[in-house]
């Protein structure tokens, strides 16, 4: 008998959804939630020990829903200039609802992905 365990069971993608969001140039996704720290560290250089200052993200174990309107044309940027020298920019918008697990949050994604092309379709 294996002791592996068997992998989680997700929904089923609603693909109409899902392909209309990605024609309409909305990026939508799953945001670790946490804060940015200062942190020391140390290396040799040399021969010398330097000590420098570096942010680093730590996350808490929450996360929410963001949708990025444009987010697709931007690359996830706020604003991006593509090779033609044309400007995109895109603004990210994070859900009321925060989840303790992510898996809870993949689970909300069909309706995320139903919910814009309702509105915006």
């Amino acid at each position: 008998m294996s002791s592996k365990k068997a992998p989680k069971k997700y929904p089923d993608l609603n693909f109409d959804a899902f392909r209309w969001c990605i024609d309409n140039d909305f990026q939508v996704y799953i945001k670790p939630l946490g804060d940015w720290k200062d942190v020391e560290k140390t290396k040799e250089v040399d021969g010398k020990e330097v000590t420098y200052i570096v942010q680093e993200f730590f996350m808490n174990g929450l996360y929410k829903i963001a949708v990025r309107r444009g987010g697709i044309t931007s690359n996830g940027y706020d604003t991006y200039i593509d090779d033609k020298q044309r400007l995109h920019e895109s603004k990210e918008t994070l859900s009321g609802k925060v989840y303790k697990k992510e898996y809870d949050a993949i689970l909300d994604l069909n309706y995320v992905y139903k919910l814009l092309k309702e509105k915006y379709g």
